[in-house]
């Protein structure tokens, strides 16, 4: 099931037969629309072999957030957001009293679980 990805080949010039094909019979709108396209694809192409870069670092790139402040994924951050949750946005919902109830108790869990955690990371010296 863990089989190596491999990498996708593609028929460059099938692709630009079909694109070709696909232009021509366009409407004058979708062409130019078309043809930038196809511009653009090729000025990225161009581009990306000429630094090295990969198709999937790329995609890599375009979708990986860039987190700035490292500080929203703190225990601190996280149990402020928890207690939101429960303060603020539980009773709101639209939701069944036991269901509501239910969720209430796991995150005043989930909180009192991260205050041991971080009680027993700052006995031991750890990270404040």
């Amino acid at each position: 099931m863990n089989e190596p990805l491999r990498p996708v080949t593609i028929d460059r010039q099938r692709l630009d037969r079909a694109l070709t094909e696909a232009a021509k019979r366009a409407d004058p709108v979708s062409r130019a629309q078309i043809e930038a396209f196809e511009n653009a694809v090729r000025v990225r192409r161009r581009g990306s072999l000429a630094h090295g870069a990969s198709l999937r670092g790329e995609i890599d790139q375009l979708t990986m957030p860039e987190i700035t402040d490292s500080g929203i994924f703190g225990n601190e951050r996280s149990m402020n957001l928890l207690d939101h949750v429960i303060t603020a946005i539980l009773p709101n919902l639209d939701a069944n009293e036991d269901v509501t109830s239910i969720a209430k108790a796991m995150l005043e869990e989930e909180i009192d679980r991260r205050r041991e955690l971080q009680a027993r990371i700052d006995e031991e010296g750890g990270p404040e």
